[in-house]
Order: C-alpha cells, then structure tokens, then sequence
C-alpha cells in the first residue's frame, strides 16, 4: 500500500510536468506572430501555474516539501529541439503548435498513470480534477494543430 510518502513523490513528479509544460508555453507566447496563438498560450500556462500551486498546497498537507527542481531534462531538451525546428522550417507556428499538441499528450499520460497510482483520496481527486481541464486543453491544441496543417 501506498503511504503519503508514495503519494507525495508522485505530486512532485506531476509538479515537474507542469513546471515545464508552463515553461514550454511562456516560452512560446513570444515565438510566434500571431496575438490570438500567444494569448492561447499564455492561457495554457496560467493553467499550469495554477495546478503547480495547487499541487504544493497538496504536498504541503501531507507533510512533505514540494520540488525545488525546474523542471526535467527531457522537457528542457524538447523545448530547445523546438525552437531549432522552428528556426529550420517555414511555418513556425504550426511547429509549435504541433510540439505543445506533444506535450499535452505526455501530460495526459503521466496524469493518468498517475491516477492509477495514487491511494489518497484528496490525492485522487485532485488529480481527476486536472485530468478534466487537461484533456480540454489538449482538445484545444490537437484542433489548433489540425487547423493549421
């Protein structure tokens, strides 16, 4: 059986997820021409910060410190292979938005995976909660990327 001490690892875990989905996001607001493509953008992060601070409240309320880490690795590479993408092909928005559309998907997948992990029950609805609103901005950006094919 899981004890807070699983749970709150995973929390730190989702936390790295959404430290860098919001930092691929503010990143990209100034990458691309179009003001609705930023403004949509700055949304996607404002989501993360939000889920970021209630994640740490979380972590907190069971005992635990939450990361002091800025995100992964994999998420710090996978921004700067973007941006040099982007630097390589024509349509620069569609890059990004077909990368951000990537991210949503590893998001979804590691907030579910997550959900099937977690015991505690504040733990389990908070993330059912998240999974909510990401599978709707994944829906948003998969139709902003089958827009701009």
């Amino acid at each position: 059986m899981m004890s807070n001490k699983d749970d709150i690892q995973l929390l730190k875990d989702l936390s790295l997820i959404c430290i860098d989905g919001k930092r691929f996001y503010c990143d990209s607001v100034d990458k691309v021409e179009s003001p609705t493509l930023s403004a949509i953008f700055s949304d996607m992060a404002r989501v993360r910060e939000g889920f970021l601070i209630d994640i740490n409240e979380i972590i907190l309320s069971l005992g635990g410190e939450p990361t002091d880490k800025n995100g992964t690795i994999s998420g710090a590479f996978h921004q700067k292979y973007t941006d040099i993408k982007a630097m390589l092909v024509p349509d620069n928005e569609y890059t990004y938005i077909s990368q951000l559309e990537e991210l949503e998907d590893r998001t979804l997948e590691k907030f579910r995976e997550a959900l099937a992990n977690a015991k505690n029950p504040v733990v389990k609805n908070f993330i059912g909660i998240a999974l909510i609103k990401f599978n709707k901005t994944h829906d948003e950006m998969k139709s902003l990327q089958l827009v701009t094919e």
